[in-house]
């Protein structure tokens, strides 16, 4: 038998209307930030960037008109993302001197990462944006490394860990532009030693029994110690300030994860 559809009572709103309402109002904030785009002049209000794309989070706090950081903070979480990710935002909300409806733009890293850590900052950055009613942008996990090396005046080859003897890796020339030249993709250490024709600047996490076998290279390789190249959110609320000052947000229902391979589900029987 067809379900009938639930229909709003008479004078009352649908979850449909009530939804649309949002993003309505979500996107008329966003209108505001084009602002960016006229010389000399400048948006006002806070970014919240999230990270939880690996054992690695952060959390952020920027200020849209100064491009100051107001309070930030990276730790090691390990696989606790669920447990640990809203303090943190909360704790940085907080120390910024502000409150949740301060926020006027989400920034999260979307993937590639682990299965577990991605989901879990998607579902929070996805969940404030839409209690809150601002945009949301997602910028590419892999960039954000590589961002933070434009001016390597080298290729720059981004790599998180991934699962069997692999990692997700793609490539960006950073010399007199910064720009993507590979598209993201899971790779072993002998496919990043073919593919290294020329020289190259390697950031994120590396595993580190491909350390050793990197220097096979002949020189080409210049690996950047993991320490220096840790994810910042201040590299994030970059890159989406810079795609909120073209009017590019995401739509806050359609926005995925990036994974490169489905994720290991257990069945019990």
């Amino acid at each position: 038998m067809a379900r009938k559809r639930n229909r709003a009572p008479a004078g009352g709103s649908s979850d449909a209307d009530v939804r649309d309402r949002r993003r309505r109002a979500a996107h008329s904030r966003v209108r505001g930030w084009t602002a960016w785009t006229s010389p000399g002049a400048c948006a006002r209000g806070m970014i919240l960037a999230i990270d939880s794309s690996t054992a690695w989070c952060s959390v952020g706090a920027y200020s849209a008109e100064s491009q100051l950081c107001l309070a930030e903070r990276v730790w090691q979480s390990g696989i606790n993302h669920g447990g640990e990710l809203l303090p943190a935002i909360d704790r940085v909300v907080r120390e910024a001197g502000a409150r949740r409806e301060s926020i006027d733009l989400i920034a999260v890293a979307r993937g590639p990462g682990t299965f577990n850590g991605v989901r879990v900052a998607m579902a929070t950055a996805k969940g404030i944006a839409l209690a809150l009613g601002c945009p949301i942008i997602a910028v590419n996990t892999l960039e954000v490394h590589a961002a933070a090396f434009s001016n390597a005046g080298t290729l720059v080859r981004a790599m998180l860990p991934a699962t069997r003897g692999q990692v997700a890796t793609a490539l960006w020339r950073a010399d007199t532009t910064f720009a993507r030249i590979e598209n993201d993709a899971l790779a072993t250490l002998d496919d990043v030693l073919a593919a290294t024709t020329e020289p190259t600047t390697i950031v994120g996490e590396v595993p580190h029994d491909w350390i050793e076998g990197l220097s096979r290279a002949g020189g080409l390789i210049t690996l950047v110690p993991v320490a220096l190249t840790r994810r910042r959110p201040e590299t994030i609320a970059r890159l989406a300030r810079l795609r909120a000052a073209r009017g590019d947000w995401d739509d806050l229902e359609s926005l995925e994860p990036i994974y490169l391979r489905p994720p290991a589900v257990t069945i019990h029987r």
